[in-house]
């Protein structure tokens, strides 16, 4: 649950004068909030006392005389009776309430020629889990310039700036991941969260023993220990620019150039000290230091010739387009981990220490396309939409590159004719039908390409051995859908019914780690085509408005639908 304690803002209206000698008007807004969030009361779970009790029970119902191990046996000369002596809560001890600000300013205005707008905003908000915390910095540009009468030239500038402070995930003893608000669920309540000596004296040190009555301590640790000593934090920068250029060659026909460009970087750091982990010297958890860093950047263009007719008939409207896409996007990537540091200090895993691991990597992808669409209406009744479009993308070869997909749609608006106007009842209500072919490529641009890795050793030379087919034949995955309905609206709008018919057939699917016999040589495909799904079904829908008043509204609604799903 959330409280907000104060909150506060500002508004106002400025008169300017603009470079066109014109008075224009401003206007700004900020806002302010600060929040407290508070953290429902915990699910009640064994305290230290009661968990004992239950393990004993286990034991004398499982073995009749025992000897118990030393962690549950409440012996006061046990070297580490008060480390296993205590009522630890770790769910409440990872948990805090925090505190969230919230602070957004705008400005906007414009003039004859020139139109703005624009913002910044800061978040700054704590999480429910120690040392968790998330600061995000945002700020926007809208600007419409007027060159001519005909000419728009519009920029949108987008920054955003992001600073994540959390807590480290380790591996679980099946090779999984846990975090540290799961290990506080599991964890051992008798076991103290800082470390005693044998007088009952802290030490001044978490207790992270290396094997304790539940397990080893590299996988049952000490989550207050990994969250105060260890780090995983992460930055991010997202920077959007677009350019759009509107030309109006005339009154039906327009020119439309749009440039997007996208650039976002990141570094993660995360470090996880001896000190916070039960593992010898020898592990190789032991003060480890890992650090990435990643780009991606894309340019994307869309060019568009669009009319609208000018027919002198109101009753026939026929609009189009025809766009060329293009879309260039690339990454880079770069990690490097290091282990065994001689100090805490030292978190950084380029300085001199030992590395165990480091790796590199980029990528490129590629996208063009091509389409025209055609919309024509006709006294508001009889509608037609059609579109065809050409794509090709880079994961692909050149032997199935482009893919071609097409598609059309019609409605009829019954309710609008004339023989129809004696059913007084009747509102907007329409029939409609549509086929369409789409498509679908691979996420990886580079499945298809054949892959080597060197394998040991021939006589003294490394062996190079292929590990991936070559898929110079892989294709595009096809949906081909056929669609009816009908849309029925009566009593004036207070009865909807929609219902619909459909059937979708997707051939050419793209498995992906496909598995073949390792005979060949192989052990998978990365990509594969093949087989056939076809899914069809009905749905209906209808809404009621039983009671439509100013201070009253009462609707029901009712939903049912059938989908069957065949594999070929």
């Amino acid at each position: 649950s959330t409280a907000v304690y104060g909150s506060s803002g500002a508004s106002g209206v400025l008169l300017i004068e603009t470079h066109t000698g014109k008075l224009g008007k401003v206007q700004f807004d900020y806002q302010y909030k600060n929040s407290m969030n508070f953290q429902p009361p915990a699910i009640p779970m064994l305290n230290g006392d009661e968990y004992i009790m239950l393990q004993q029970e286990e034991w004398h119902n499982a073995e009749g005389v025992f000897d118990l191990p030393p962690e549950i046996a409440y012996d006061r000369d046990y070297v580490d009776f008060y480390n296993y002596s205590a009522n630890t809560d770790w769910l409440g001890a990872i948990t805090q309430n925090s505190m969230t600000h919230d602070h957004y300013f705008k400005i906007s205005g414009g003039g004859q020629k020139t139109r703005y707008f624009t913002s910044f905003s800061y978040v700054d908000e704590g999480g429910a889990t120690i040392n968790t915390n998330s600061r995000r910095f945002s700020t926007r540009v809208n600007l419409d310039y007027y060159l001519s009468r005909k000419l728009l030239f519009t920029i949108q500038f987008n920054y955003t700036n992001s600073n994540r402070e959390g807590n480290l995930e380790l591996n679980n003893e099946w090779g999984g991941r846990r975090n540290i608000r799961t290990m506080a669920y599991i964890k051992a309540p008798n076991m103290a969260i800082w470390e005693h000596d044998a007088e009952g004296n802290r030490t001044g040190e978490y207790f992270t023993p290396i094997n304790s009555y539940q397990g080893s301590g590299q996988y049952y640790y000490n989550p207050v220990a990994i969250s105060h000593l260890g780090k995983d934090d992460n930055i991010s920068n997202s920077l959007q620019n677009t350019f759009r250029l509107r030309y109006s060659i005339n009154d039906w026909l327009t020119f439309r150039e749009t440039i997007s460009i996208q650039y976002n970087g990141g570094k993660d750091r995360a470090y996880l000290p001896y000190n916070a982990l039960g593992v010898d010297w020898l592990n190789w958890n032991v003060n480890k230091a890992d650090e990435g860093n990643s780009m991606s950047s894309s340019i994307r263009t869309e060019t568009q010739m669009a009319f609208d007719s000018p027919f002198k008939n109101p009753d026939h409207v026929l609009t189009g387009a025809v766009t060329w896409i293009t879309n260039q996007s690339q990454y880079e990537w770069m990690n490097i981990q290091s282990n065994k540091t001689p100090s805490t200090d030292i978190q950084d895993p380029a300085i001199d220490a030992q590395i165990n691991w480091i790796g590199t990597g980029s990528g490129e992808t590629r996208e063009l396309g091509a389409l025209a669409n055609l919309n024509y209406k006709y006294g508001d009744r009889y509608m037609i939409q059609t579109i065809i479009r050409a794509d090709a993308h880079s994961s692909f070869g050149i032997n199935n590159r482009w893919g071609l997909f097409k598609g059309i749609a019609a409605a009829w608006r019954f309710s609008s004719e004339p023989f129809m106007q004696k059913f007084q009842n009747l509102d907007d209500s329409k029939l409609k039908a549509s086929w369409g072919v789409s498509g679908r490529q691979p996420s990886d641009s580079y499945a298809r390409f054949a892959r080597y890795q060197t394998e040991g050793n021939y006589i003294e030379a490394p062996a190079i051995v292929p590990t991936q087919v070559q898929l110079n034949n892989l294709q595009w995955e096809n949906m081909t859908s056929y669609d009816a309905g009908i849309e029925l609206n009566l009593f004036n709008f207070r009865f909807f019914m929609e219902a619909n018919v459909y059937l979708k057939t997707t051939t050419n699917l793209l498995f992906q780690d496909y598995n073949i016999p390792t005979s060949s040589g192989y052990g998978k495909f990365l990509y594969l085509n093949g087989g056939e799904l076809e899914n069809k079904g009905w749905e209906l829908m209808l809404d009621g408005k039983i009671v439509q008043k100013n201070d009253f509204r009462w609707s029901l609604n009712f939903n049912i639908s059938q989908n069957i799903n065949t594999f070929n």
